[in-house]
């Protein structure tokens, strides 16, 4: 505790937190708090009400996690949460889980109505491309009934206001403050940009969050008038009044640690209630019991408002698993690509049972009862995987619209327990997309281009650093994924702990040079970044170094300066070392235009509001910022940096493909065209989308390649991707464990449409 004691301030007074006092009559008990970390991009969310008696029971057979966004009944008795993308109840001490109102909508952030028979929860279709706002009238059984006026996306939480009449919510990209009537209506749009509203216990006085200082502000919805709250550090994106509207409890966002902190609204010194590198997220104040609730490590703890040891809540609940279809599936008469012989078998069988290759041959004999889908004409190719993404839900059908059945997860905006619960969603085929490969969070990201929470946990602290790595391996992350900002010592403990439990690390070239990050033993690196850095002579290395973005800047043009001899002998050290290199070149042409995506032939067929989520994703870095000759700087380095590729090649270096940003889907096939411009024959492009990834991720045996007994990842497309690779882009069925998840007849019912 004694390094959180030396980050107590003080907080100052102020006329409207007195007037919170003064009005303070009615416990928060009867108001409720909804938490949701990070934000849903692009969606218009629907607010729902579901009777709390509904939904049935149903025990647990396996580990839980992924629990979160608590929130209590204002008699303090029933806790609700989401999991699994939807709402559940359980008595306050745990118990068996209730699934309230079974939906195949996605739904989160649950709040309880004042008389506690609501609840209220954000949500939205299972594809996160239909939206609308809704009242579910359970308790009397009629029909859904919309409330109108939301049709921009919703940011962050609602809240409901303790008498009952209104819905406080932050609407569209510009995160407007806004009520609705709960019996239905039009908002009312509070001139205040912010998130997360929370209404004081009288529901006078309405708190919410801005984005760019994470600083709380308190206005009177009905004068407009408005004044910050001073914290000792800035909150992340969650806090709750006490019972008696005294005390704040808040998420301190410091990027070593999200912890709790209590403070007094009248000013004084902040106290921590816990001390751990994890986050503690969502707080809800219990009524009458003197506990703190929240979700922390993917499950509901519970800690006394005077601090001490963190509770376990002892949760329960599952909902059945998809399994995979036992009928046969028979796709008769492709050209298969073969992509580790580099041939092509022409007019075979391919014979799918349960998610797996059983047969495949020219001459196969079809089982009774199998479904026969005449693929004649077409060409086979395995399942293709992007190695470095930045995941959000509405990416998913753009993903298998461009045959991607798979991703290597790299740092999700969502934060950690989202993401992760998303990638459960997908495997267990309740929401479409890619299966995910995660890393959970990034180490000592720098956070310069995109939110904040790509950056994960930031410190310096081998000790903190490790206790931040064991709970995401214990969580079964896929690959550790190290940021920018770390030292020797950060270094040295991650890949140490990470080895010790054979996993992989991969990620930026950071404070540590590039050579010596290598014999240390990282077994990956993303982008050109830092390798700019290590070819060049000592004399024409620029300042600042290149994890910033000015150091980007000049490390990319100063490729043009790069000593041949220093690249061979670095490219022999990677392949020496079998280092998996994920050079993404593409996004790095992206940052080398003015235009960015809107120039790619695929941008102008894309919804407004995924336009719209992608140039926010641009404004977010740097894009827009730069002069026209910083963009030609920039993109200087990018003809040397394919020469790298190519003799990384050459070498026998073991090359992926990556995104990291534009088109979903899209961008993949113009990161394999950046791969062509390096020399790379198409074959060769093709494996770093499949078998190269397979290896990569260590799943030779399973993905990677159209062979009996792997998985059926399949995507069948109309010309030969070996005579020309933009071939791999007319993709006309993609097939997942099986499963047809895009058909091109079907496609304006697949690709997400607002």
């Amino acid at each position: 505790m004694q390094r959180l004691r030396k980050r107590r301030r003080s907080v100052s007074d102020s006329p409207l937190i007195q007037e919170i006092h003064r009005n303070t009559g009615r416990s928060p008990g009867s108001k409720n708090f909804a938490f949701f970390r990070g934000f849903l991009s692009l969606v218009v969310l629907t607010v729902l009400a579901a009777s709390v008696t509904s939904g049935r029971a149903l025990k647990i057979e396996k580990k839980d996690s992924g629990m979160s966004k608590p929130a209590l009944s204002p008699d303090g008795r029933t806790l609700a949460f989401e999991w699994r993308s939807s709402i559940w109840t359980v008595p306050v001490e745990g118990g068996e889980a209730v699934l309230i109102a079974p939906s195949p909508d996605r739904r989160s952030s649950p709040v309880w109505s004042p008389d506690g028979t609501l609840l209220a929860c954000i949500a939205s279709d299972p594809e996160c491309r239909v939206f609308s706002v809704q009242v579910l009238t359970a308790l009397s059984g009629g029909p859904a009934r919309e409330l109108g006026g939301t049709n921009s996306e919703i940011k962050g939480t609602l809240d409901w206001s303790p008498s009952g009449e209104e819905i406080a919510l932050s609407v569209g990209l510009e995160e407007k403050l806004a009520v609705v009537p709960a019996g239905g209506g039009e908002p009312k749009f509070l001139g205040f940009s912010g998130f997360h509203p929370r209404w004081s216990p009288d529901g006078t006085l309405l708190a919410y969050q801005t984005a760019q200082n994470r600083d709380l502000w308190i206005i009177d919805p009905k004068s407009g008038k408005r004044e910050r709250l001073a914290t000792p550090v800035s909150v992340n994106s969650g806090f709750c009044w006490s019972p008696d509207g005294q005390e704040i409890v808040y998420e301190s966002l410091d990027r070593q640690s999200v912890d709790l902190w209590k403070v007094n609204v009248r000013g004084g010194r902040a106290f921590p209630l816990t001390d751990d590198v994890a986050l503690e997220q969502g707080p809800r104040w219990h009524p009458s019991n003197g506990h703190i609730y929240f979700s922390h490590r993917r499950r509901i703890w519970r800690v006394s408002n005077d601090g001490g040891p963190m509770e376990l809540v002892p949760i329960f609940c599952q909902t059945p698993r998809k399994t995979e279809p036992d009928a046969p599936v028979v796709f008769k008469g492709a050209d298969v690509v073969d992509v580790i012989g580099g041939a092509i078998r022409p007019r075979q069988t391919i014979l799918v049972r349960k998610g797996r290759i059983e047969e495949i041959g020219p001459k196969l004999r079809i089982p009774g009862g199998a479904k026969v889908i005449d693929v004649t004409g077409q060409f086979a190719v395995p399942g293709l995987m992007d190695m470095h993404v930045h995941y959000l839900p509405w990416m998913g059908p753009y993903f298998l619209r461009y045959g991607v059945t798979r991703i290597q997860e790299m740092g999700s905006s969502l934060g950690t327990d989202a993401i992760l619960s998303i990638g459960d969603e997908i495997k267990e085929g309740r929401a479409p997309g890619p299966f995910l490969y995660q890393c959970g969070m990034i180490l000592n990201g720098s956070g310069i281009a995109g939110p904040p929470g790509l950056g994960g946990i930031q410190s310096q602290d081998p000790a903190i650093i490790r206790k931040s790595l064991e709970w995401l391996l214990d969580e079964g992350i896929d690959v550790v994924k190290i940021g920018s900002e770390n030292s020797l010592a950060t270094l040295m403990e991650i890949l140490s702990l990470a080895h010790s439990r054979n996993s992989r690390v991969y990620g930026h070239i950071s404070l540590v040079p590039a050579d010596e990050a290598i014999r240390l033993g990282q077994d990956g690196i993303e982008h050109p970044r830092g390798l700019g850095w290590a070819i060049l002579r000592p004399e024409q290395r620029p300042e600042p170094v290149p994890r910033s973005l000015p150091g980007m800047l000049r490390e990319s043009s100063a490729w043009r300066d790069a000593d041949p001899q220093r690249m061979q002998a670095l490219v022999r050290l990677m392949v020496e070392h079998r280092v998996v290199w994920d050079p993404t070149l593409y996004i790095w042409a992206v940052m080398s235009s003015p235009e960015g995506l809107t120039k790619e032939p695929d941008y102008a067929g894309l919804p407004d509001w995924v336009k719209a989520e992608l140039e926010a994703e641009s404004r977010s870095g740097f894009q827009g910022t730069w002069s026209d000759s910083d963009y030609a700087a920039f993109g200087a380095g990018l003809p040397w940096m394919r020469q790298m590729v190519a003799a990384y090649f050459r070498e026998g270096g073991l090359l992926t493909a990556g995104s990291d940003g534009g088109i979903p889907g899209s961008s993949l096939h113009h990161e394999l065209e950046q791969l062509r411009l390096a020399g790379l024959p198409p074959l060769d492009c093709l494996r770093a989308a499949t078998v190269n990834a397979a290896k990569s991720l260590r799943l030779e045996p399973e993905v990677g390649s159209l062979d009996k007994g792997k998985a059926a990842d399949i995507v069948f497309v109309e010309n030969n991707p070996l005579q020309d690779l933009g071939a791999l882009r007319d993709v006309a069925l993609t097939v997942q464990r099986g499963r047809i998840v895009f058909l091109k007849s079907r496609a304006e019912k697949m690709t997400p449409a607002h």
